[in-house]
């Protein structure tokens, strides 16, 4: 099959890790003999990208929209702007490219999914769409709940990446929008159980040192400042490794790495780690969180939906109330406590599972 992908998140030379889950996920259909065509349109202003590039055995094209921002203008929301703005870039980009696909596949619902409708219903070819965001509430902010079953109704299917969003899609929409449940996978020929000697040596981390780890963005949702206060609330205050980036500061003696990290050595940080920690609010199915499990990570988690989705038949983890710094404290003492724990199960949610699926349910739409 011949595949164009809508993603307004793709990687960067600038901004490398920015929708690596969509770059890692197009790299495994083409490894199962598919082609691939992304576009990923860039703004106006910022980084300039090479408006066409070939990675990884397919090509991605980069045509100018531009970004309104978030803010308000006469009761309306400027993002409407950068959304309608986003689609007619790709639309006559498009028209002049004249390419040739089979199907259409997009990543999270506004914009690219929403322009994936739209060449869909321009080239008559079906359209498929990702939804792995961890609310609607920005949406809804902009378009009315009807609009947005509309273009739901405009997909030949959606594929939600938690049960809990699959839920949330029948009690919100109603329970005949098209879909197929999907949870998302992480490539285990890059995360997988390691030695932690091996690991810390790699990274020159004490190999004796309890160490604590988050991995995700540096904002209040996540909760990195919540892990902080948790670890400084220890009897004998953990070593810390904070990867990702934000606005949130995280500054303490104990932490002994916080920034980014690529892939392959993030694979270190996790076998390197005694406990990882995330204690967010809201998430789709993080990928961070199954990247950790990919490692047989002992886990703390937040006590929300889709936490205990993946957390519940694994041994490695406990879950907490990730608001309150006294429950996530005990949680990750219990677990830098805790003796050797039975290895989990057989790891169920690899790439390669997640892209099969998805690719069998378009071939059967053609």
């Amino acid at each position: 099959m011949k595949i164009l992908v809508i993603a307004a998140n793709f990687p960067s030379e600038s901004r490398p890790q920015n929708g690596i889950f969509v770059k890692n996920l197009l790299v495994e259909f083409v490894r199962l003999g598919h082609e691939v065509i992304v576009i990923s349109p860039q703004k106006f202003i910022g980084d300039s990208m090479p408006k066409k590039k070939s990675e990884n055995g397919y090509e991605v094209y980069r045509p100018r929209f531009m970004s309104f921002g978030n803010k308000k203008f006469f009761g309306l929301k400027t993002r409407w702007f950068s959304h309608l703005s986003f689609k007619l870039a790709i639309y006559f980009f498009s028209l002049r490219q004249k390419f040739s696909f089979d199907a259409i596949y997009s990543h999270f619902l506004f914009p690219s999914g929403a322009t994936a409708v739209m060449l869909s219903e321009r080239s008559g070819k079906p359209a498929f769409c990702s939804l792995g965001e961890s609310t609607f509430e920005a949406y809804e902010e902009i378009y009315s709940r009807k609009y947005i079953r509309k273009t739901l109704d405009g997909f030949n299917q959606v594929f939600p990446n938690s049960r809990d969003k699959t839920e949330f899609l029948a009690q919100t929409y109603g329970g005949d929008v098209k879909h197929r449940y999907v949870p998302n996978g992480v490539d285990t020929k890059v995360f997988f159980p390691a030695s932690k000697a091996e690991a810390r040596k790699r990274l020159g981390l004490s190999p004796t040192a309890q160490i604590v780890l988050f991995v995700g963005g540096f904002i209040d949702r996540k909760g990195p400042l919540r892990v902080l206060a948790a670890c400084e609330r220890l009897q004998r205050v953990p070593n810390m490794v904070f990867i990702g980036e934000g606005p949130q500061r995280l500054e303490h003696a104990q932490i002994v790495f916080c920034g980014k990290a690529e892939q392959n050595e993030l694979r270190h940080y996790l076998n390197a780690a005694d406990v990882f920690v995330t204690p967010s609010r809201k998430e789709g199915m993080p990928n961070a969180l199954l990247e950790a499990m990919a490692c047989s990570c002992r886990i703390v988690a937040s006590d929300i939906p889709v936490h205990r989705e993946l957390l519940g038949d694994y041994s490695r983890g406990t879950l907490c109330d990730g608001e309150d710094p006294g429950s996530l404290s005990s949680a990750i003492q219990k677990m830098l406590l805790s003796g050797e724990s039975p290895n989990p199960s057989e790891f169920q949610y690899s790439l390669e599972n997640r892209a099969q699926t998805i690719l069998g349910n378009i071939g059967a739409a053609l």
